[in-house]
C-alpha cells in the first residue's frame, strides 16, 4: 500500500497536482510529512500521555485540566520536529474551530501568554517556522461564507490581520492548486474584490461586513 501511495504522489506531482490529506492525529502527521503531502487539512493532535488517557475515558474536563496545568512545552516540544517537516513546502488548512469543538483543550492566559487552545499553539508554531497557513472552510453548521470563530482563532495564534487575509485568499488558492489564477490583486488575476466598512487591522470583524462585492470586475453587491 505504501508503495502504491508513493507512486500516486509522484504521479500527481508530475501532473502539477497537490497531494492533500486530512490529518487529525499525531501518529499520522509525520508519515504524511515524509510522504510528500503538500496540503494538511485540520490540525494534528499532539498530546501528553495523560491526555491520551483522558480520551480513552471520554473525559473532556480532564482534557482541559491536563492542558491548563501541564507546561505547554511538555506537549508541544515532542511535536516540533514533525511540525517543522510539515512546514517544509506544506500548507495547513487548520479548521481550528472544528478541532476545538471536538476536544476543548484550552488554557487561560498566564505568564504573559495569551489564552489559546492546543490547536492554536500548533498552528502558531507551524506559522513561526515558515509553514503556509490557509483559511479552513470545513466548519460545522453548513453556513456558507466566512467563519468568524475561525478568523478569531487564527488571530489568537499570533497571526497578523494581513497574514490572516493572505491565509484566506492567496494561501487558500495555493492549497486548491489555483495560486497562479486566484487570490491576488495583480495583473492577470480576476478582479474578485470585497470592500469592507472598516480597516481589518483594527477591526477583524469587518470581514463579515462587506459593503461592496466585485466579481470579475463587475459590482454584484452594494448598499
Amino acid at each position: 500500500r505504501d508503495h502504491l501511495l508513493g507512486r500516486q504522489h509522484f504521479s500527481a506531482q508530475a501532473n502539477g497536482l497537490r497531494v492533500r490529506a486530512s490529518v487529525f492525529e499525531e501518529q499520522w502527521a509525520r508519515p504524511a510529512a515524509v510522504r510528500f503531502i503538500q496540503v494538511y487539512d485540520y490540525t494534528p493532535t499532539f498530546r501528553s500521555v495523560d491526555s491520551v488517557l483522558a480520551e480513552e475515558n471520554a473525559d473532556p474536563y480532564l482534557f482541559a485540566w491536563v492542558y491548563e496545568n501541564e507546561q505547554i512545552n511538555n506537549i508541544i516540544d515532542p511535536a516540533r520536529l514533525t511540525i517543522g517537516l510539515m512546514a517544509q513546502g506544506g500548507i495547513m488548512v487548520p479548521m481550528i474551530s472544528v478541532m476545538d469543538s471536538r476536544y476543548p483543550w484550552f488554557r487561560p492566559a498566564q505568564g504573559g501568554a495569551p489564552a489559546r487552545s492546543m490547536y492554536e499553539e500548533v498552528v502558531a508554531f507551524f506559522d513561526d517556522v515558515g509553514g503556509r497557513v490557509a483559511y479552513g472552510s470545513g466548519y460545522r453548521g453548513g453556513i456558507a461564507g466566512v467563519s468568524m470563530p475561525e478568523i478569531f482563532a487564527l488571530s489568537r495564534t499570533g497571526m497578523t490581520p494581513d497574514e490572516i487575509i493572505t491565509a484566506a485568499t492567496y494561501n487558500s488558492a495555493i492549497a486548491c492548486g489555483a495560486g497562479t489564477e486566484l487570490g491576488k490583486l495583480a495583473g492577470g488575476y480576476p478582479a474578485d474584490v470585497i470592500i469592507l466598512d472598516n480597516d481589518i487591522r483594527f477591526d477583524l470583524s469587518a470581514i463579515s461586513r462587506p459593503l461592496y462585492v466585485f466579481l470579475d470586475g463587475q459590482r454584484v453587491k452594494s448598499p
